[in-house]
């Protein structure tokens, strides 16, 4: 890559990325609602599997086994507020 070329690729990939970044921090830091965690602890109670939860709502496995552990620990489904 040639001085000229590189002194506008880079610009262009850094803008490039920190798109992304902005894009991806704005995902995460959408939470699930309450009533949506609420509901998925009611299908769990009445004994539908974990995967058949996954597939009827928007939340990953890990999500709904961290819930769980949330709940057993604190007995909330919502997190602590720092």
């Amino acid at each position: 890559m040639t001085k000229k070329n590189s002194q506008r690729f880079f610009p262009f990939l850094l803008k490039r990325l920190l798109k992304q970044l902005s894009l991806v921090r704005c995902l995460a830091i959408n939470a699930y609602s309450k009533d949506l965690k609420l509901k998925v602890f009611a299908a769990l109670d009445r004994g539908l599997p974990k995967k058949e939860v996954v597939g009827t709502f928007v939340a990953s496995l890990a999500t709904i086994k961290r819930y769980l552990k949330r709940r057993g620990e604190t007995g909330e489904v919502a997190r602590a507020v720092l």
